[in-house]
């Protein structure tokens, strides 16, 4: 019995067969890009991030605003070039300037900073707002919009530091808002309240009511100025 089950066991040995290696793979202009990049690079900060602003000109450096600073990222060495840590709260909204030359930083005290963002160097404070200042936003070369909790929207002369206009229309926190690209004396606004307001700087404190939205969707859409 053990002599049959020794010859029913034998089995043929199984040969691996071997193919070529190919070595001329097809090369397409999406492979190719693929190949080039980099591995990711996590960079972990000390608090929420905030704003997250990349510089208009080269080298496009990238601003991270988050707890009670704001960083300058190289894109290239993917590396920490500047600190900016002159805030005694939290800093809020960061962004460059269209030259990339200067920084505006919003602050939970209400002020707004302005960076000289080649020496760090700390130029202005804007202070009047009465609450948290989360946006800022420059109006040209002279400028700046900011954006703020205590329902309004000001315009600021940079170089006097000098309250300019305000904008009282929103009955909320005023969390969002940019200038035209195209004018500088238009400037957007949203708030809390559900509003949308186009503000010109020539009218002063007359805004545009472009849409105020319900809780289920629905939008009016209005194109009256507002005295």
């Amino acid at each position: 019995m053990s002599t049959v089950w020794s010859q029913d066991t034998r089995f043929k040995r199984t040969e691996i067969v071997q193919f070529p290696t190919l070595r001329n793979k097809l090369q397409t202009e999406d492979s190719q890009f693929w190949k080039h990049l980099q591995a990711p690079v996590t960079i972990r900060e000390y608090g929420p991030v905030q704003n997250v602003d990349v510089c208009p000109v080269d080298p496009y450096h990238v601003a991270v605003t988050g707890s009670s600073r704001v960083q300058i990222f190289n894109p290239v060495t993917n590396s920490v070039s500047k600190t900016l840590s002159k805030f005694r709260e939290a800093a809020l909204g960061g962004r460059f300037r269209s030259d990339g030359k200067l920084l505006c930083v919003g602050s939970d005290d209400g002020s707004v900073k302005i960076f000289d963002v080649a020496s760090k160097t700390l130029l202005r404070t804007l202070s009047g707002h009465e609450s948290p200042t989360h946006v800022g936003n420059f109006c040209g070369s002279k400028n700046l919009a900011s954006f703020s909790d205590d329902k309004t929207v000001r315009i600021w002369d940079i170089s006097t530091e000098e309250e300019l206009m305000k904008f009282e229309k929103h009955t909320d926190y005023v969390r969002a808002g940019c200038v035209s690209p195209t004018s500088s004396d238009l400037i957007v606004s949203g708030s809390y309240d559900h509003s949308v307001y186009v503000w010109d700087k020539r009218y002063g404190n007359i805004g545009c009511e472009v849409s105020r939205t319900k809780r289920y969707g629905k939008s009016i859409i209005l194109s009256k100025f507002l005295p």
